[in-house]
Formats: C-alpha cells, sequence, structure tokens
C-alpha cells in the first residue's frame, strides 16, 4: 500500500514537470514576465521624459523649498516640526503627500460632521419625546 502512494506521487512530479511551455505559462512564470515587462517600461518612460528631467528636478526643489518654509512658520510642535522637515528633506513628493494625508484629516473631519449630525437628530427625538424635560432616567 505505502509502494502504491510512493509510485503515484513519482507519477504526479513527473507530470509537472513538462518543459519550457509549463514554465512559462505558469503562476511564477507569469508574474515573473509581468515583472520584467513592467520595468521595460518604467526605463521607458525614463528614456521618454529624460529632456524634462531638470525640469522636474526644479520643481521638486522648489516644492521642498515652499513646503520647509510652511512648516517653519508653522504652529507645530517642534519635535513634530523637525521631523516632517527630515521626511520632507529626504523624500520630497512621498513626505508632503504624507503630512498633507496626517494634517488635512480629511476622514476625522467627515466621520466628525456626521457624528454631530447624529447626536443632533437624537436630542431633537428626546426633545419631541419629552417636551418638558420630563426625562426619567
Amino acid at each position: 500500500m505505502k509502494a502504491n502512494y510512493k509510485n503515484e506521487g513519482l507519477t504526479l512530479l513527473k507530470k509537472g514537470q513538462k518543459g519550457i511551455v509549463h514554465a512559462i505559462f505558469s503562476r511564477f512564470g507569469l508574474i515573473l514576465l509581468l515583472l520584467v515587462m513592467q520595468v521595460l517600461i518604467l526605463f521607458s518612460i525614463f528614456q521618454w521624459f529624460e529632456e524634462f528631467l531638470p525640469h522636474i528636478l526644479g520643481a521638486t526643489m522648489l516644492f521642498t523649498v515652499i513646503m520647509v518654509i510652511y512648516l517653519l512658520n508653522s504652529r507645530i510642535n517642534p519635535t513634530a516640526k523637525i521631523t516632517w522637515l527630515i521626511v520632507i528633506m529626504l523624500l520630497p513628493v512621498f513626505g508632503v503627500l504624507l503630512f498633507l494625508y496626517t494634517q488635512t484629516e480629511i476622514g476625522h473631519r467627515v466621520l466628525k460632521k456626521r457624528i454631530n449630525q447624529i447626536i443632533t437628530a437624537y436630542i431633537c427625538v428626546l426633545y419631541l419625546q419629552f417636551p418638558a424635560g420630563g426625562f426619567v432616567a
């Protein structure tokens, strides 16, 4: 019985080794092919925009200087200010996007507004049910 399982395992192993066609169309082969294509596209985009590289670097530098001046004049905790300055100077575009995401609190404002609406609606319903302050706990 054990020998039969060993033989079936070897048979399955041999069926899995179908050569180069199987390697290309396997999951690993497709992922490798897509990765190589992505790298080639990335390098071709770099080649295509090579003439604009000084403009892109200049705009990034100007943007970084503007953000540093803004941070130095902001009323943030000095420790946080130094941290943000380091992040923005090392990674200008990513640092600015991260700073804007954390400081604007987009999701928190929406959530706070919705909670205030619910509380106001609940207070109105309570007032309609118990108009003279006759609420008994």
